[in-house]
């Protein structure tokens, strides 16, 4: 029997969160054969057992891939290791992607992506709206501010993903693993890039959001240090995909890489030292004005 929907979970300590993920994977209306690929990272709580109870349900529908969390050689960090991982591991068509700690919103969600990639193979992908739920009020709130109905590869160059992973919907087809995606400092950043170099992503509005839990366990540090290594590793990513690319898409990467370029902040003298460094190595970004500016904010 051929899998037209892949459903890839990646989960980590969820036991609080994993069956609500499933159940709205489990909600879904469909008529077509599809699977649930749980990756889990090593969990130490009971997120596991609770998979294996579904399982026992769901024997034609469930596989559960237990990964080892020390092990991880040649990627970045484990996480990186069972996020792809997992999604070599599943058969279907097509690849729906959610977080153990998220959920769906809409039991039409896989229908309707599934219906406007068939009926449309100029598209890579289909995405829509998230909104945040917020653990500390149980508040919902929209995780961005506006959408755009089609996405090409030069609308995903910029600061920060346009869309959430919970609500991305790809064809498996278009899937490459290069080498270096092991070891950038994103996942979804870098896997809807490479999506979308063959062919846009379209919005599917009339779904509802999917939901993505902001709390205490997935809540990133902000210290200046952590600030730093974001906006230093961003630009890493950019350059990689730039060459990738064929550099095809240089002038919207180097204007992400400014822009990340002044969001340093230069503190202590080999800071100061990195970011003139940076600054010249980015040379064929920048205007001279740009340059002047970086130097100055190192000097001073």
């Amino acid at each position: 029997m051929q899998i037209e929907i892949s459903v890839s979970i990646i989960t980590y300590n969820h036991e609080e969160f994993i069956a609500k993920a499933l159940d709205s994977v489990l909600a879904q209306n469909l008529d077509i054969p599809f699977e649930i690929v749980v990756g889990d990272d090593g969990s130490s709580d009971s997120t596991v057992d609770i998979v294996k109870s579904y399982q026992k349900k769901y024997t034609d529908i469930i596989k559960l891939c237990e990964r080892n969390r020390n092990d991880f050689r040649g990627y970045i960090h484990s996480g990186r290791k069972n996020f792809l991982e997992n999604i070599l591991s599943c058969n279907g068509k097509y690849i729906a992607l959610l977080d153990g700690d998220d959920f769906w919103d809409d039991p039409e969600k896989l229908t309707t992506q599934y219906e406007l990639l068939e009926k449309n193979e100029r598209f890579s992908g289909v995405m829509h709206g998230t909104v945040v739920l917020r653990t500390e009020d149980n508040k919902k709130l929209p995780w961005r501010d506006k959408y755009e109905s089609l996405y090409l590869t030069k609308d995903l160059i910029r600061l920060s993903t346009p869309f959430h992973t919970s609500s991305f919907f790809f064809r498996k087809k278009f899937l490459v693993i290069p080498e270096w995606l092991k070891t950038v400092s994103s996942g979804d950043i870098p896997l809807f890039f490479l999506i979308s170099l063959n062919g846009p992503i379209v919005n599917a509005y009339k779904l509802n959001p999917s939901v993505y839990r902001k709390h205490l366990g997935g809540i990133t540090q902000t210290s200046l240090h952590l600030k730093n290594v974001f906006h230093l590793t961003r630009i890493a990513l950019w350059q990689q995909l730039n060459e990738h690319s064929g550099y095809k898409f240089d002038k919207f990467v180097g204007n992400v890489i400014i822009r990340h370029l002044l969001g340093l902040e230069v503190k202590r003298l080999k800071e100061r030292w990195l970011l003139v460094s940076m600054a010249f190595r980015n040379m064929r970004y920048l205007s001279v004005m740009v340059v002047l500016k970086l130097l100055k904010r190192a000097i001073l």
